[in-house]
């Protein structure tokens, strides 16, 4: 968020909601070609995990309110 601030876009409008005690998924993702790690958090209701074509998803927690 933090680079896309700096470049000018603005951050996701989402991440300024308040979603209270709605369900969340904590995502550990790989992309074994850059070697490159990413935590995240997304609704649980979301698709993020799918803007990672050719990412390994190594973990989702889900958490409950």
């Amino acid at each position: 968020m933090y680079r896309n601030i700096s470049k000018g876009q603005g951050a996701c409008f989402r991440c300024g909601s308040n979603y209270g005690d709605m369900p969340a998924n904590v995502y550990l993702v790989h992309d074994q070609n850059n070697r490159v790690v990413k935590v995240g958090i997304t609704n649980a209701h979301a698709h993020r995990l799918t803007q990672y074509p050719g990412w390994k998803i190594v973990e989702v927690v889900k958490t409950f309110s």
